[in-house]
């Protein structure tokens, strides 16, 4: 029957067309005019149906109290308002489905009809914005501002209401980390990776982080999934030899500086260290052609000197 499906279209209305709105400013009108559809019912169903009722009266207060909406203009005890008293005109009313009430097929197609062109122009209501996701874009404009101290608590605010917010991690890692919170840093870049175990941005710092706070086999972890994840960054390769050198771990130092030099045939540096490493592995031949190598690329070079002296040095062939 056409006044049911009219009741059941003005309380689905109600719940679509006036979600909870918190707001600081509100109108009064929209609440008297709710009032004043309630009031108007009973003289109104005198000389019309209960169909006319909900489509030239209320549904005008409820088109009235969306536009409110819309504006801000309802909090939430105000919508709360409207829907309680959109529920007591449809209870009440119930008693009058009689006779009268019946309409056409036309005229309720017609009804219809005018109800779908209002859901069409209504807007949609404003969507809900995560609490996270909103701490998360003011660190950003903080950010943005210069403010890294203000950002960063609001990115730890971020990851309170969102814990999942893997963005929120990384850049909380690397505020961190500049600001020297070795700790935070690798608690943070370590929560990253839990969350997106494919990046990788955060090695270095991870890195870095471990080895300050004590932590020797996790730094050494960290290294080398840094490196693997620049394998073709030539300078990492590069750096990743020097580290080895340093450590004695002359077969990897040889290996880092071999693939910087297939990556930049021009790096003269990887070159000497490299004829280091192998001369300490007595492999004496490799050593002189990477001497020589070194002294091609960079005749007058910081380690000029030092590489003609260990061709003077190394057993003849």
């Amino acid at each position: 029957m056409v006044v049911e499906v009219w009741v059941d279209i003005v309380v689905i209305l109600t719940m679509i067309l006036l979600p909870v709105l918190m707001v600081k400013m509100a109108l009064l009108s929209t609440t008297l005019v709710m009032v004043e559809a309630a009031e108007q019912a009973q003289s109104f169903l005198k000389e019309r149906t209960l169909a006319d009722y909900y489509e030239e009266i209320l549904m005008g207060a409820l088109t009235l109290a969306w536009a409110d909406a819309q504006r801000g203009r309802l909090d939430e005890q105000q919508a709360q308002r409207v829907r309680d008293t959109v529920s007591e005109i449809v209870e009440d009313l119930e008693v009058h489905k009689d006779s009268k009430n019946a309409r056409s097929a036309p005229e309720e197609e017609g009804a219809l009809n005018k109800l779908e062109q209002l859901e069409k122009a209504a807007p949609p209501p404003p969507p809900k914005v995560d609490p996270g996701v909103a701490a998360y874009n003011e660190g950003v404009e903080l950010i943005q501002k210069g403010d890294k101290d203000g950002a960063e608590k609001k990115f730890d605010e971020a990851v309170a209401a969102k814990p999942d917010l893997a963005q929120a991690w990384k850049v909380i890692s690397q505020l961190a980390y500049e600001r020297k919170d070795y700790a935070k840093a690798l608690s943070s870049g370590r929560k990253l990776l839990e969350l997106d175990a494919k990046d990788g941005d955060l090695y270095g710092i991870l890195m870095d982080s471990a080895s300050k706070t004590g932590d020797n086999a996790a730094a050494l972890d960290y290294k080398k999934k840094f490196v693997a994840a620049n394998a073709d960054n030539p300078e990492v390769n590069y750096n990743a030899g020097v580290e080895s050198y340093t450590a004695g771990d002359y077969n990897g130092a040889t290996a880092s500086f071999a693939k910087a030099v297939q990556l930049k045939p021009d790096m003269a540096n990887a070159y000497f260290w490299m004829g280091m490493s192998e001369y300490n592995q007595k492999s004496y031949g490799a050593s002189r052609r990477d001497f020589q190598k070194y002294l091609e690329l960079a005749p007058q070079g910081d380690q000029a000197d030092n590489a003609k002296k260990m061709l003077e040095a190394l057993p003849a062939k």
